[in-house]
């Protein structure tokens, strides 16, 4: 779980978060453009990290293993911010044990109701 914890905070946040979703969805909501060579660096940056993530998730219902726990959470948050993009979920389709992981985990009500709504 720590090892995911640090990946995520490390190498997922940045690229996925502030390069991807913040100038493909949040700033153009607030009449801002986008940047297209930060979302395409953000994703690139992305692509081999979340692969090192496909090969640490245990493959079970949740990242670390049958339980829950803060991983699956931590990761949650920034993995809903980048399926709301079109190239965040095509490249989340690329790793099929972290796509199922989140096929599953979307489906808390707990995930649904900390969405952001713009």
């Amino acid at each position: 779980m720590a090892q995911i914890i640090s990946v995520v905070d490390s190498y997922i946040y940045w690229p996925l978060v502030q390069q991807v979703f913040s100038h493909r969805v949040v700033r153009p909501r607030l009449g801002s453009p986008a940047d297209e060579n930060q979302i395409s660096a953000g994703l690139g940056a992305s692509a081999p990290v979340l692969a090192a993530l496909e090969n640490l998730v245990s493959g079970q219902v949740y990242l670390a293993g049958a339980q829950i726990t803060l991983a699956d959470f931590h990761l949650a948050a920034m993995i809903d911010n980048i399926t709301m993009t079109d190239e965040g979920a095509a490249l989340l389709g690329r790793y099929k044990k972290l796509q199922a992981w989140w096929s599953r985990l979307a489906q808390r009500s707990s995930v649904a109701e900390t969405r952001p709504v713009f």
